[in-house]
């Protein structure tokens, strides 16, 4: 197995290779080893996901592996894009989110973000902390939860509606209409559509 290691913003792989259910269920478990010894643990945790191939399957593994630690897993309805969850975050004052996501590298890649309770990008000692759970988790060799923890909920989450009103607050709308632009917009089948 190649290691997981975080990188910009996240851990990326390679589908059907090193990024497959039994990785992605060790860098979950990382991460809620990361909540509890950070004091988030309570707070509950986002799920969200976008357009790639199978990263609805993904977020649900994820949000098991969150509800069997006694993390409540609020996990997105739908897709969508990585500044929704982030904003998410913020909205529900959660303890963080786990984005399925690869960004920008090519289709036949997947990855984990996380994004920690400001909303923000990850700063490298967290992203350190998460490695060194990983690590310790394959020392150990097991995926199980320290017995302690109880089993939480995982409930399904749209705030759509909530981050569109604060984007259009973010406009300065009379400039627009004045300006009168015309608009062509290719999600490319990505999570903005």
């Amino acid at each position: 197995m190649k290691s997981i290691t975080f990188g910009t913003d996240g851990w990326r792989g390679t589908m059907d290779a090193d990024f497959n259910d039994k990785n992605v269920a060790i860098v979950a478990q990382a991460i809620c080893n990361h909540l509890y010894t950070r004091n988030f643990a309570r707070k509950g945790c986002i799920v969200a996901y976008d357009t790639r191939a199978n990263s609805d399957h993904f977020a649900d593994l994820v949000a098991k592996v969150l509800a069997n630690n006694g993390i409540a897993a609020w996990r997105m309805e739908t897709f969508c894009p990585t500044p929704q969850a982030a904003f998410g975050v913020r909205h529900m004052e959660s303890g963080g989110a786990i984005m399925i996501t690869a960004s920008h590298n090519p289709p036949h890649y997947n990855g984990i973000k996380f994004i920690p309770h400001y909303g923000g990008p990850a700063t490298p000692d967290i992203t350190e902390d998460i490695e060194w759970e990983i690590q310790n988790i394959l020392e150990l060799g097991t995926l199980e939860p320290p017995e302690e923890r109880s089993i939480a909920s995982t409930r399904t989450l749209d705030v759509s509606n909530a981050y569109i009103d604060q984007l259009i607050g973010l406009t300065e709308k009379i400039i627009i209409e004045r300006a009168k632009p015309r608009v062509l917009f290719d999600p490319m089948f990505g999570a903005g559509q």
